[in-house]
């Protein structure tokens, strides 16, 4: 909103107009009522997502509606968050930082797996209102008496190649006026001239993979299939996926094979099929097409149900929680775990919230 004055001024009219209606405090059904906000706020992660993509791992045997390609359990999916978000099919001008993509007739008129920062189907993150609450409860404390400009200092924001989440290189600077992990790899891999030759027949053998079964897919490179290596990353894996998107978007299919390593990964493009992957069949791939997308969150959920994230309940009892854990585990741990965020549950929380944001607000006086 620095670079944006126009649309921080409105969101700063929006939060005064809405606060003095509840006697000049920040309340939580002000909170709700702020919608331009919430605009605001679904448009910065449009633009940012955290993640590079949605995962899902395929729990049992998946037919693609309408053709004969059947993806095998234990298929990865990947879905491209930043593929998605700057479709211009979906976001015309996705460059372009624009609120009013998010006002309600303008999300009616989109598909509903154009936009997943927080996943979708019953996977989606449990935590999201609860998290969606606290942003939006700092930008009222900070949007309202205070104005952001760039400091000189900031330039055009540059992302991380290296890091796996969305990551600015550098500082982000601004001007108030009231009114860094590098990832070190080393090819620890020798290969024996004798088993040489061996590996490379298998790794020819994998990346015929696609081709048998007839899914149209992007000519990997040795080893490192359709992605870079790790020593030598410049696009980055957001813009990894987002191109691999585009490409097989641009070709008009509707799914695309690619390879990560030597692992076999099916890319969703349409979105009634992601819908499938992600909710009816959730359990099985990684979609393109947003209709096939759509399949893959929605409405063949239990075809992806699980996320491929390692966790080890014995040696790593830690590792074992929500986002990670699989199949039947996941379902009970979810059911026990939703009534914490209820509306009622996120009222009673609110002031604790807000007592927080005093003292971001303390700090921004000094």
């Amino acid at each position: 909103m620095a670079k944006n004055q126009e649309v921080q001024d409105k969101v700063r009219k929006e939060i005064r107009r809405v606060v003095a209606k509840y006697d000049g405090k920040i309340t939580y059904d002000g909170i709700m009522e702020m919608t331009y906000m919430g605009q605001v706020f679904d448009e910065s992660l449009r633009k940012y997502p955290i993640a590079a993509t949605l995962e899902r791992i395929a729990t049992k045997d998946y037919k693609i509606p309408n053709t004969d390609v059947l993806l095998k359990k234990g298929t990865k999916v990947l879905i491209s968050l930043q593929g998605l978000h700057f479709d211009p099919e979906y976001f015309p001008k996705p460059e372009v930082f624009d609120p009013d993509r998010f006002s309600p007739e303008n999300k009616e008129k989109r598909h509903a797996c154009a936009y997943m920062p927080f996943g979708e189907g019953p996977r989606i993150c449990i935590g999201m209102r609860f998290g969606v609450m606290q942003a939006k409860i700092g930008m009222a404390i900070m949007l309202k008496d205070y104005k952001y400009t760039l400091h000189p200092e900031t330039g055009d924001m540059k992302l991380y190649a290296k890091s796996p989440l969305l990551s600015p290189i550098g500082k982000v600077m601004l001007n108030i006026e009231k009114i860094n992990m590098e990832i070190k790899w080393q090819d620890i891999v020798i290969l024996l001239t004798s088993l040489f030759f061996c590996l490379f027949i298998y790794i020819k053998w994998v990346y015929r993979y696609w081709r048998q079964l007839g899914v149209p897919y992007l000519e990997p490179k040795f080893f490192f299939g359709n992605f870079e290596p790790p020593w030598d990353l410049t696009d980055g894996f957001h813009k990894t996926m987002a191109n691999v998107y585009r490409e097989f978007k641009s070709k008009g299919l509707k799914y695309g094979g690619i390879f990560s390593f030597l692992r076999p990964v099916f890319v969703p493009i349409d979105s009634n099929l992601i819908k499938n992957i992600m909710i009816k069949d959730f359990q099985y791939f990684v979609p393109i097409d947003s209709n096939l997308i759509k399949n893959i969150m929605i409405k063949d959920f239990q075809y992806f149900v699980d996320r491929g994230v390692y966790y080890n309940e014995k040696t790593d009892p830690l590792s074992a929680h929500l986002f990670s854990m699989e199949g039947d585990k996941w379902r009970s741990l979810r059911v026990r775990l939703s009534p914490t965020f209820t509306s009622g549950k996120m009222k009673s929380m609110f002031q604790i919230v807000m007592d927080c944001g005093k003292g971001l607000q303390d700090e921004i006086e000094k």
